[in-house]
């Protein structure tokens, strides 16, 4: 089958609508199966998370308009990313959302802007934006080697014990785009993260699964070689690799997003 051409400027229509990429319930679900709300992310170039209120006890969103949390990055892009943004008219690509256990906070995942940006989340799922607590880069960007490379965030988790966070790396040229899940360990109960541990993968990382009572986190990768499951387990003071499988082969030899 060939595929007819798609044009420039029809590809740019597609990636102006809204992009929905997550969804997620007010945090007390987990201990009372009641969530007060709905939140969603639209990774267009919107910038929004959009919160849904929940009257009822089976869970379902209201049909009241809907609230709009307009969330921009307040950080700057790598250059590749950047011109990715600018080509191709996306915004910050607000992938994912999190909410602490306590209900106090909540995490957003810029996809091409590689950070995380921590705000209070009010009880009925309110995010001011002009309450920007903390950003959080998930990548070190630092560094003596250089390259052609580009870096886009892809999983958030937040447990009783941080926030996890999976990125996915290519290099064009040279080597320095990273491949990994980082752990961020709570402070101020909850209002700041701080780096506690990075897990090197062998590919970009789109998923991963946790298991925490049992300190196994297993990952999801894809690189230039086939794809992998890889599993991690906890010893005394952080997670280890200790086993990968071999799922697949990537036929266009390049990572996939």
């Amino acid at each position: 089958t060939i595929l007819p051409p798609v044009s420039f400027s029809l590809l740019l229509q597609v990636m102006s609508v809204p992009s929905l990429h997550h969804a997620i319930y007010s945090s007390d679900v987990k201990h009372n199966n009641n969530p007060k709300y709905l939140l969603t992310c639209d990774a267009s170039k919107q910038d929004c998370i959009w919160t849904y209120p929940i009257h009822n006890d089976a869970g379902r969103a209201s049909k009241d308009t809907p609230y709009r949390n307009h969330l921009p990055a307040q950080s700057q892009p790598s250059c590749f990313s950047k011109i990715l943004q600018t080509m191709l008219g996306l915004g910050s690509r607000i992938r994912r959302v999190a909410i602490h256990p306590n209900g106090k906070y909540c995490y957003l995942l810029y996809e091409l802007h590689n950070v995380i940006q921590v705000y209070p989340i009010s009880p009925d799922g309110k995010i001011d934006s002009n309450s920007l607590l903390q950003i959080v880069p998930t990548i070190d960007d630092k560094g003596s080697s250089w390259g052609l490379y580009c870096n886009a965030a892809a999983e958030l988790m937040a447990t009783s014990e941080g926030v996890w966070v999976s990125n996915r790396g290519m290099n064009i040229m040279g080597r320095k785009a990273e491949n990994s899940v980082r752990f961020f360990a709570y402070e101020q109960d909850g209002a700041q993260l701080i780096l506690q541990d990075i897990l090197v993968t062998a590919g970009p990382v789109r998923h991963f699964l946790l298991n925490e009572d049992e300190g196994k986190l297993w990952t999801g990768t894809n690189a230039a070689q086939p794809g992998s499951i890889e599993l991690f387990m906890k010893n005394q003071t952080n997670y280890q690799k200790v086993g990968e499988a071999t799922i697949g082969v990537d036929i266009l030899g390049m990572a996939k997003y």
